[in-house]
């Protein structure tokens, strides 16, 4: 009996030994699998974060282990001094697409580029002279910055889809590439010395939108615009904006060399609406403008207090202008300030007589001035007689001279 059951223990112990070795035998084949199919890399690459990219073989080896999808962000390494740059068939890119301060680099190409969930930024590269992703589509946003030889954007008519856009400090001509995009969050088009159009059809603005300090006479084109939270446009020789009925904050026109300026269609300003150093600006049209919330402020420029500029004008509450215009060193400004509903038709009376006199200095009332106009008996408080109402003079003078 002992013998026997010493037989059983040891045919138990050379079946488990076995088992053992069946096991180690699958498992190298497997590994052996893996390594011939090229999991294993593709594992250790196309899973992570980030993908840094130094030279054109590292492209190729992405697109080669990850196929055309990759997951994570590509990274172009400021080391990466081969003068062009090809994604190949990369078609969509989960992450970011970043390329910054590649000095030799002179050439983007994405050829099957369709989307970019997160942002295209290029940035400080001084030799850049063209970005070509003719099929691109989406992206969460578009940075580009300080590339000053850029020229060509060939982004083809397929872009549609942007949440925010900053294009600074390059070389291109217009901007026609983003005409498709129908909303954004925020758009900032500044110092592009060369960009003489900038035509989008663009209805709203959830956020700002910045035109400025581009070529010396830009025709901005934004006819279809509708809402804007916050508008801001200097150094343009023309103006559209025929469609546009509501700014949620402010609407600011700085040192534009336009001789009229037409918001047939504007009702409602949030904020404040402010002309500044337009000094070719002879006409105003704001045929349907009924309210304006945080006051008008203009600085050397026109007079725009007439009837037919603000003659659907209801109220203005707070209500707060400055006007100035400048003689050499010297400045005379004008100013009024009311605390409550006013009529129209007296207040603009008021301004022409002002407007009037050959030198306009600063003048305060301690006098209270009731007026009644003929169409809404509306009374009114002209003049500086409360705390409250210098407090506002002086930070709409403020805010004049910083924008001067």
């Amino acid at each position: 009996m002992l013998s026997f059951l010493v037989a059983i223990c040891v045919l138990l112990q050379f079946s488990q030994a076995s088992q053992a070795l069946h096991n180690d035998f699958i498992s190298s084949v497997r590994a052996s699998e893996t390594r011939r199919s090229g999991l294993a890399p593709r594992l250790a690459v196309c899973g992570n974060s980030s993908h840094l990219i130094q030279q054109q073989g590292d492209i190729d080896m992405l697109i080669r282990v990850c196929s055309d999808n990759i997951q994570g962000d590509i990274v172009v390494s400021s080391l990466y001094s081969d003068p062009s740059l090809d994604l190949g068939s990369i078609k969509s890119i989960s992450g970011d697409m970043v390329i910054a301060d590649c000095v030799s680099l002179s050439v983007v190409h994405l050829p099957e580029l369709q989307s970019i969930e997160g942002s295209f930024k290029v940035s400080n590269i001084t030799e850049l002279s063209a970005i070509v992703s003719p099929k691109l589509k989406a992206a969460r946003s578009l940075v580009w910055q300080k590339l000053p030889l850029l020229t060509d954007a060939l982004l083809g008519d397929r872009l549609d889809s942007l949440e925010d856009v900053l294009i600074t400090g390059t070389d291109l001509v217009d901007v026609d590439f983003l005409h498709k995009l129908k909303e954004v969050r925020s758009m900032d088009l500044n110092n592009n010395p060369s960009m003489q159009r900038v035509d989008l059809a663009l209805q709203k603005v959830s956020e700002r939108l910045s035109i400025y300090s581009n070529y010396d006479g830009t025709d901005v084109q934004l006819n279809l615009l509708k809402v804007c939270e916050e508008l801001f446009v200097k150094s343009a020789d023309s103006l559209g904006l025929n469609s546009l009925r509501y700014v949620g904050k402010s609407a600011s026109f700085v040192d534009n060399s336009l001789s009229k300026l037409k918001l047939k269609s504007l009702k409602h300003v949030n904020g404040t609406l402010s002309l500044v150093d337009n000094t070719n600006l002879d006409s105003v049209d704001l045929p349907n403008l009924t309210n304006v919330d945080g006051g008008i402020l203009v600085v050397n420029g026109t007079t725009v207090y007439n009837s037919n500029a603000l003659g659907a004008l209801d109220q203005i509450f707070p209500y707060t202008v400055l006007t100035a215009q400048k003689k050499g060193k010297k400045r005379t400004t004008t100013s009024s300030t009311t605390i409550l509903h006013y009529s129209v038709p007296t207040i603009l009376r008021d301004y022409e007589q002002a407007a009037a006199g050959a030198d306009l200095k600063q003048s305060s009332h301690d006098q209270s001035i009731e007026a009644t106009d003929a169409t809404d008996n509306s009374s009114v408080r002209v003049g500086a007689s409360t705390l409250r109402m210098i407090a506002l003079w002086l930070t709409t003078l403020v805010i004049g001279l910083l924008l001067i």
